[in-house]
């Protein structure tokens, strides 16, 4: 005798399938987080090669690397008597980021010999400066190390475009772009009197990392461990705002604690304290960022990275970007 195998109804199949979406949108949450997790972990271990790489320079050097190399234009004690660099450009005007001036520290020798920050004025505006024909240089603007991305930040891959004058208009230099920004301190980008004349914040601002000047573990007195040095920035790709790893300028690559993290970019924001950051129509909120879920990562003077969530306190998270402000923070941040 035959036995008629018996099929699904259409009901039973129906159940089935909303068995499986269902369980499907319960896991997926779950597998998102641990990605997210996975992300979140790998990011923390890059900026901790950063702050060995830092220390690693200090130690060398004794002293931790200038935000940037050169004044941009400006001079101070510390920007006189460099010479000029091969095909015109002072290298006391070299737009040369901290990261840099690290990058042997980071085994990446090879590419700190592409850039030759010791022959070329890198990223100094200037006709008489060629630094942007130097086929090495070009080379090098082309290649991002694996560190200089989160892998949160997905933007951060795209080739940003720097917008170079020079005597027969301008030109689009394509480089790229980074996950990381230095601390400035708690003021700017921008100053404007009576608190820094002339835009002087860009070299007496309150972090470790300004133009041209550099200082010693001994100056950092609110403690290396209580001073953070590199913060998250996603916003490569954005032209008004990017993250520039090798261009060592203000809002490009060095952000401050002057609003909140994550506050949305808007050249046009109307701030409690923008007369300090150079009011509406100024970089206000050169702010750093992160796509990590409530917050991001920040690299301290000693080394160990700590996850700052977006709410903590104004206070404390100024007081952790100064050198030496002497605040006094609360329990927790």
């Amino acid at each position: 005798m035959k036995h008629k195998s018996k099929a699904f109804t259409l009901v039973e199949l129906l159940v089935v399938i909303a068995i499986i979406g269902i369980l499907v949108a319960l896991l997926l949450p779950a597998v998102q987080a641990a990605r997210e997790s996975a992300r979140r972990s790998q990011c923390t271990s890059q900026e901790k090669q950063f702050g060995l790489a830092f220390l690693g320079y200090e130690d060398t050097n004794k002293r931790f690397p200038a935000g940037r190399l050169g004044c941009d234009g400006n001079i101070i004690p510390e920007c006189e008597g460099k010479g000029l660099g091969v095909g015109g450009g002072n290298l006391g005007q070299s737009g040369a980021s901290a990261f840099l001036q690290i990058l042997p520290f980071l085994e990446e020798q090879g590419l700190a010999d592409l850039w030759r920050i010791d022959e070329v004025a890198v990223w100094y505006v200037d006709a008489s400066n060629n630094w942007f024909r130097d086929p090495s240089v070009q080379q090098a603007m082309r290649i991002q190390p694996a560190l200089m991305r989160c892998p949160s930040d997905g933007e951060s891959q795209v080739f940003a475009q720097y917008k170079h004058h020079v005597p027969s208009g301008s030109r689009d230099i394509p480089v790229t772009a980074g996950s990381y920004a230095l601390s400035m301190g708690s003021n700017g980008p921008e100053g404007s009197a009576p608190v820094f004349p002339s835009n002087d914040v860009k070299f007496y601002n309150t972090g470790v990392f300004v133009y041209a000047r550099t200082f010693r573990i001994s100056q950092i007195t609110d403690g290396l461990s209580k001073t953070f040095f590199v913060g998250e920035s996603i916003n490569g790709h954005d032209p008004n705002s990017s993250s520039i790893w090798s261009n060592g300028n203000r809002c490009n690559l060095m952000r401050s604690t002057n609003l909140p993290m994550n506050t949305p970019y808007d050249v046009s924001a109307i701030v409690e304290n923008a007369a300090e950051a150079g009011g509406p129509g100024g970089w206000v909120n050169c702010t750093f960022s992160s796509k990590h879920p409530g917050g991001g990562n920040f690299l301290f003077g000693d080394g160990h990275v700590s996850f700052l969530s977006e709410n903590i306190s104004d206070a404390n998270y100024q007081a952790l970007s100064t050198r030496e402000g002497e605040e006094v923070l609360s329990e927790s941040y």
